[in-house]
């Protein structure tokens, strides 16, 4: 029996909740995941356009998934005080600007054109007031191919050339004699790119090119298109944090819901969990945990009885079963479910009292263990709970469902199929 579901394309909600829903017997039961975050936040909607919900409310969000999937981050401030103006708070050096030339990503005509005035080298535009600092940032910014179609990224210590961003056909090649930690363009549709580059200690400007070489042919009109610039200490790119004077916040999105009082997963039940992973991972991470919440602080698994998915550093997958004052009493790892940022896994674990059966991507796994629950498990929580403390990572939750019932292997293979 299906007690619980959410997501697959069936999303609803209000500000503080998101709904799943119980549909047993035909009988339609609304069971809200409470949701919060403390501050306003952009999503892709189903236009495929960038925009702005307010605080508490849950973003589903529709970047490359026609059904949507709950996007949860953590808690990022972009450093950039003037995300989308790029008239104030910046140098340009060889350069102007055509402020509110095209229609940007998020279907407003508020997108920059940058164009160079001279034919020498370092036709740039920098953020002055960035100045270096310890860890990994992440630099972001959405371009579009105007007459010019590459824009480069120098990181100003290293020298020469850095990241060619070739925006016509979406190819990004890191050519700097200091390589950077990674880098990527992400596809946004209507020529728009998001390019993105994380380094250490950064100190770097963007450099506008013709072909990748720091040559252009300058005649006061070819350029290309520029909008929404970030830069955020981490190690992957989050979700566009508007600035319009000062630097902002994105405050962390929590999302909980109560298993139903007359729903009892001691002794028999299933979990199944449709994961997208874009993250880059450095130690174990829970995108799902089915615990012990009486008091609401989220980390009872810890000393309480609980279930959780633990995806790891390398894009294995594994279930763990806690019981009550004892140790990890059962742990199958699965290898590569998640091999690269931006992919999909289908996970599923069904235990009876006697057999546990883990299913990923329609392959079964069987452990034979006595997986009586002695703890309460009275709550899933979804937000990418990290390893042994409450700081979280982001990820989206495509499909969620919780029954009371241990599924067959044939059923289990059927429901996790990519």
């Amino acid at each position: 029996m299906n007690t619980l579901k959410f997501g697959n394309s069936e999303w609803y909600g209000s500000e503080g909740n998101i709904l799943a829903y119980n549909d047993e017997n035909g009988n339609f039961k609304p069971l809200p995941f409470d949701f919060s975050r403390g501050s306003i936040a952009t999503r892709v909607n189903q236009q495929g356009l960038i925009e702005t919900v307010g605080a508490n409310d849950a973003r589903v969000d529709y970047k490359d998934n026609a059904n949507g999937a709950l996007l949860l981050e953590p808690s990022r401030t972009n450093l950039i005080t003037y995300s989308q103006d790029f008239s104030q708070g910046y140098t340009l050096s060889n350069t102007s600007i055509i402020s509110n030339d095209v229609i940007s990503p998020e279907g407003v005509q508020n997108a920059t054109k940058i164009y160079p005035l001279s034919s020498g080298n370092y036709r740039h535009i920098r953020y002055s007031p960035l100045s270096p600092s310890s860890g990994l940032h992440t630099f972001s910014v959405f371009a579009k191919a105007g007459e010019l179609e590459h824009l480069v990224l120098l990181d100003y210590d290293g020298g020469g050339v850095g990241i060619d961003f070739n925006l016509s056909n979406g190819v990004a090649t890191d050519n700097a004699p200091t390589p950077f930690d990674s880098f990527d363009m992400v596809d946004y549709g209507n020529g728009w790119y998001r390019c993105i580059a994380t380094a250490t200690n950064p100190y770097f400007y963007w450099i506008l090119s013709d072909n990748g070489n720091i040559s252009v042919t300058v005649n006061g009109n070819d350029g290309l298109y520029i909008w929404g610039f970030q830069a955020e200490q981490g190690s992957y790119p989050t979700s566009l944090i508007k600035t319009e004077g000062t630097a902002q916040t994105r405050l962390l999105d929590n999302s909980f819901q109560l298993i139903p009082t007359d729903i009892s997963l001691s002794t028999s039940g299933t979990i199944f969990l449709d994961y997208t992973l874009n993250i880059k991972l450095t130690a174990g991470h829970f995108p799902l945990s089915i615990l012990d919440y009486n008091n609401g602080s989220g980390n009872e698994w810890l000393t309480r009885g609980s279930f959780r998915f633990d995806i790891r550093p390398n894009g294995n997958a594994t279930y763990e079963f806690v019981l009550l004052s004892s140790a990890i009493s059962s742990s199958t790892q699965v290898s590569n479910v998640f091999p690269n940022i931006g992919s999909r896994g289908k996970m599923a674990v069904s235990w009876d009292g006697t057999n546990v059966t883990f299913s990923v991507n329609g392959i079964n796994y069987q452990d034979t263990i006595n997986t009586n629950f002695t703890g309460s498990l009275d709550g899933v929580f979804l937000g990418v709970l990290k390893t042994f403390n409450n700081t979280h990572k982001g990820g989206q939750f495509n499909d969620v469902k919780l029954y009371n019932t241990a599924l067959s292997d044939s059923e289990l293979i059927a429901l996790t199929q990519v």
